[in-house]
């Protein structure tokens, strides 16, 4: 029962079973200090997961969830519509939509004062100045957006809408690390991350990251002017993929049958009902520049055995979506 916020919340510790009663968010930094204080004479990677922004939209503090009752209107109102189909009562806008659009901005404030819990423990331990901290998410969210609720598998066919693939991203480091008061315009990618941990921790050390497309962010965080940096993002979900260069979007939906030809819908970031409705063709060269670009990339990274294009042929979790294709 990962996804309890509060209450009693089970968990593995190297495999036993344990439980806590209270706030989940609260329990595991509270444990992720406890890490850091263990073997306190070595260097230290902890990546701390909370769930809290994630369903169901309930059971948060009430002395947060207090704070955005009177407001959560003005941040997304009701209604909203695109052309991508639901996949049921699940993933759109409930009768109780103000209370859960609450109790998911109380889940977000409840995640920032963790953070200032951990930054405060690693200040008070000396470990402020030489630690690197990354603030992340796994994927965006649908709180309304469009009158759905949900990621990428709200709809079927599974969307890239920009509120689902668009993530957070906030970096501190020492001074000398990294260049402060920066916000780079660049598109990174969770791939990134890995390649970038490697950097710092390597110090002088040589490290090996060629095995992806990720690419270390040191660079980028010590203020470098980049003239070489990746201009389009990537992404995927089973038998879909998806290519941008932050104006044009083109999602490509791979068919059973190889025989067919793809179905690509495109959009246009900067048309003002947004991503409601895919768009007649950009120009030939947009095209086929964002067309050559996805086959290049995916032609180059795909391992044939677990491709998401054959989707119809991969064991569960996949299997739910080879179900929710067929019905479709």
């Amino acid at each position: 029962n990962q996804y309890v916020h509060s209450g009693t919340v089970s968990f593995s510790s190297d495999g036993e079973e344990t439980t806590h009663t209270g706030v989940q968010a609260r329990f595991l930094t509270e444990e992720a200090i406890r890490f850091i204080d263990g073997d306190a004479d070595k260097p230290f990677f902890v990546s701390l997961n909370f769930t809290e922004p994630h369903a169901p939209f309930e059971g948060l503090p009430e002395r947060l969830v207090a704070r955005y009752r009177s407001v959560a209107n003005d941040v997304i109102r009701a209604g909203g519509a695109s052309d991508l189909v639901d996949r049921g009562p699940h993933t759109t806008m409930p009768d109780d939509h103000l209370e859960q659009l609450a109790q998911y901005l109380a889940a977000v404030s409840l995640i920032d004062e963790q953070v200032g819990r951990l930054l405060d423990a690693l200040q008070g331990r000396g470990l402020l100045e030489n630690t690197l901290l990354v603030y992340t998410s796994d994927h965006g969210l649908l709180v309304g957006q469009y009158g759905l609720y949900g990621k990428t598998n709200a709809t079927n066919p599974a969307n890239f809408y920009e509120e689902t693939i668009r993530i957070p991203m906030i970096v501190y480091a020492p001074a000398g690390s990294m260049r402060g008061a920066q916000a780079r315009g660049e598109l990174v990618d969770l791939l990134d991350l890995h390649a970038t941990v490697l950097d710092f921790a390597s110090g002088a050390e040589a490290y090996d990251s060629s095995y992806g497309p990720g690419r270390s962010l040191r660079p980028l965080l010590q203020g470098e002017r980049n003239t070489d940096w990746r201009t389009v993002q990537m992404a995927e979900r089973g038998n879909l993929r998806m290519i941008t260069d932050g104006r044009w979007k083109l999602v490509r939906e791979h068919q059973q049958d190889d025989r067919q030809a793809p179905l690509d819908r495109w959009y246009d970031l900067t048309h003002p009902f947004g991503e409601r409705h895919s768009v007649d063709l950009p120009d030939a060269a947009v095209r086929g520049r964002l067309m050559t670009e996805l086959e290049r990339f995916f032609g180059h990274y795909e391992t044939a055995e677990h491709s998401g294009r054959r989707i119809w042929e991969q064991p569960p979790p996949n299997a739910r979506m080879r179900d929710d294709l067929a019905a479709n």
